[in-house]
């Protein structure tokens, strides 16, 4: 007895060719492969992306309640609006012993002069903890330091007339030392103590993320060179944090934020820590210095003339 194969039907070989056909090639899977690859490599991008503009949008809101914050206290306090000093007095104060009352000074945030790490408590003592009452709100999420404190104040707000009782005014408009500080601006004054005497609160510049190269806390205000003679150098003594690429986050007065991409490469590169400086090394923005022109006008405007930014 003989066995045979038996013989297929022509639907099962036509099915076998059809299954064969739909087979994915090599180069069709590699192909599939990279696609996908380029699909989650967008995806990835654009994650990151939303979430440093979340970052971005938490910075700005609290930066928006601090100055909202200095806002109320000034309606609690007869007008008087928060110092941008760190610290109202004590042994540790420059002003001990020239003002007879360094401890009236309002100070935003209290952490003694020789402090060498700012703590929560600091932030506590400061006046404008109870209309802020979270440390969460003095730290910006784009902050990669592990400081307790991200921002500070513009040291032209909250100063009195070269009092020690507020913020000094050693970086003051005008240079009146200075031999090209024009004659009409020898004698100005300026005192901004309440909220009355800031004539553009819309304009001007309340808080601002700044890094320390010191790395320690950020004391005092927050203040560039803003006096004759101008020149073309823009000399900036605290340089703004470069956290949100090239722009720079800041509140004004009325509690309007504002994050403006002013921060070339040139100037990035140069407002690096440099090691070998030292550490209150001040920082010369070369050219036509846009960056430091626009935040000279927000520095003060209505008090500070255009014509010398």
């Amino acid at each position: 007895m003989s066995l045979s194969r038996p013989i297929a039907s022509s639907s099962a070989i036509a099915l076998r060719s059809h299954r064969a056909a739909r087979a994915f090639t090599l180069v069709e899977l590699l192909v599939v492969i990279a696609i996908i690859s380029l699909i989650a490599s967008l995806v990835m991008i654009s994650i990151s992306s939303i979430q440093a503009s979340a970052r971005t949008t938490v910075c700005l809101a609290n930066q928006r309640q601090i100055a909202l914050a200095n806002t109320t206290y000034s309606t609690d306090n007869n007008g008087f609006i928060v110092s941008p000093r760190t610290q109202r007095g004590g042994t540790q104060n420059p002003c001990a012993g020239i003002d007879p009352t360094p401890l009236r000074i309002p100070a935003w945030v209290e952490t003694p002069f020789n402090t060498v790490t700012e703590t929560e408590t600091n932030l506590q003592d400061g006046v404008l903890w109870p209309y802020l009452g979270s440390a969460k709100v003095y730290l910006s999420p784009l902050d990669p330091t592990n400081r307790v404190r991200s921002y500070s104040i513009n040291e032209f707000v909250g100063v009195g007339w070269f009092s020690c009782v507020h913020a000094s005014d050693w970086f003051d408009f005008p240079d009146l030392t200075h031999p090209e500080t024009p004659e009409a601006f020898r004698d100005t004054r300026f005192s901004t103590l309440r909220m009355t005497q800031i004539p553009q609160p819309s304009r001007t510049l309340f808080s601002i993320t700044e890094e320390d190269p010191s790395g320690t806390w950020n004391k005092f205000g927050w203040v560039i060179r803003v006096a004759p003679p101008v020149g073309v150098a823009g000399e900036w003594i605290d340089p703004p944090a470069l956290w949100n690429g090239g722009r720079i986050n800041f509140s004004y007065v009325d509690g309007s934020v504002e994050a403006p991409n002013l921060i070339y490469s040139q100037l990035k590169e140069l407002m690096q820590p440099d090691e070998s400086l030292p550490p209150l090394q001040n920082q010369i923005e070369p050219g036509s210095r846009p960056a430091h022109r626009f935040m000279s006008r927000i520095m003060l405007p209505g008090v500070i003339p255009d014509s010398l930014n």
